[in-house]
């Protein structure tokens, strides 16, 4: 493009690869931000998944403080009391509940545990009710808390693990640790001697 609207001279090849030079550059940290992003999103999962598991570890009451701390950049609750499995406060003059459903994640959720929360938020006369899960819910789960009378907002394990990634990301110790408890690949020569091993011929062969 130089050389067409100055001919073929040096200010006009200097200026091209200056600005494909400027071009190159661009692209470059544009790269470098994308790999920081990723980066960043990566450790706030693992950071919140470990977060999560640990969690499930702590007393009933300890375990929904920390949740609620972990939602308060959404839902910044004032909090007053903790109740067994929640904590009670205020969200912009109403009354709200915070109620945590700890589960593993290998389990479904159902309605149950909802009624007890429903339960204490009637005792405390509260109209609305933020649901934490640990653990994927069911689609009677969903069905109740659509059909209630009370405001029940369910804040699932995918939000409840990125909410809890940014308040704690994984670090390079963390990734360390993730690293040595993957299991170590099998060399090609132990799988063969797996598969050719006598004792195993009879039973891969006949049921």
């Amino acid at each position: 493009w130089f050389v067409w609207l100055w001919g073929l001279s040096l200010p006009a090849l200097l200026a091209g690869l200056s600005l494909g030079g400027l071009f190159w550059l661009c692209l470059r940290q544009l790269g470098k931000k994308r790999v920081q992003k990723r980066e960043k999103e990566m450790r706030c999962v693992l950071g919140g998944e470990m977060a999560l598991d640990k969690l499930l570890l702590l007393p009933d009451r300890h375990a929904a403080f920390q949740a609620a701390l972990w939602i308060s950049p959404k839902a910044p609750v004032e909090m007053q009391r903790t109740v067994q499995h929640g904590v009670t406060g205020m969200l912009r003059g109403q009354p709200v509940l915070i109620w945590l459903i700890a589960r593993h994640k290998s389990t479904e959720i159902g309605v149950q545990p909802a009624l007890e929360a429903l339960r204490t938020a009637k005792e405390n006369k509260v109209k609305r009710i933020f649901l934490c899960v640990t653990a994927p819910v069911s689609k009677a789960l969903k069905r109740f808390t659509e059909e209630c009378d009370t405001d029940i907002r369910i804040v699932t394990r995918e939000e409840l693990v990125m909410l809890a990634g940014s308040c704690n990301p994984a670090t390079d110790e963390d990734l360390l640790q993730l690293k040595k408890r993957r299991p170590k690949r099998r060399a090609l020569s132990e799988w063969l001697r797996i598969i050719f091993d006598p004792s195993r011929k009879r039973r891969d062969l006949y049921p």
